[in-house]
C-alpha cells in the first residue's frame, strides 16, 4: 500500500486531534491524540529496534537500520526545531 494512502487511512481511524474549545467535541479528540501518541510510540519503538541492526554486517539488514536511524535523527531535529524543549513540556 502507498505510504500517502496508509497516513490517510490512518487519519480516518484515529479521528481529528485538534481541539476546538468545545468540551465535547474535544473530550472525544483528547482521546483521539491519545491514540495518536500510542501509535506514534510504537513507530518509534520499532525504528529504534530497526536502527539497532545498522551495522549488521549484512547489507540488506544495514540498509533498514540506516534508514531507521537516519529516520529518527530526522525526528529529533524536526522537534528541535519546533522549539520544542526536552522533558520539562515548555514551547
Amino acid at each position: 500500500m502507498d505510504k500517502e494512502v496508509i497516513c490517510e487511512v490512518l487519519s480516518r481511524l484515529i479521528g481529528y486531534t485538534e481541539p476546538t474549545g468545545d468540551s465535547t467535541i474535544d473530550k472525544i479528540r483528547a482521546e483521539n491524540n491519545s491514540t495518536l501518541i500510542y501509535v506514534t510510540y510504537q513507530c518509534i519503538e520499532t525504528l529504534i529496534e530497526n536502527a539497532e541492526n545498522r551495522n549488521s554486517g549484512f547489507t540488506s539488514v544495514e540498509r533498514i537500520g540506516k534508514h531507521s536511524y537516519d529516520a529518527l535523527n530526522n525526528i529529533v531535529d524536526m522537534i528541535t526545531d519546533s522549539g520544542m524543549k526536552g522533558n520539562n513540556n515548555e514551547v
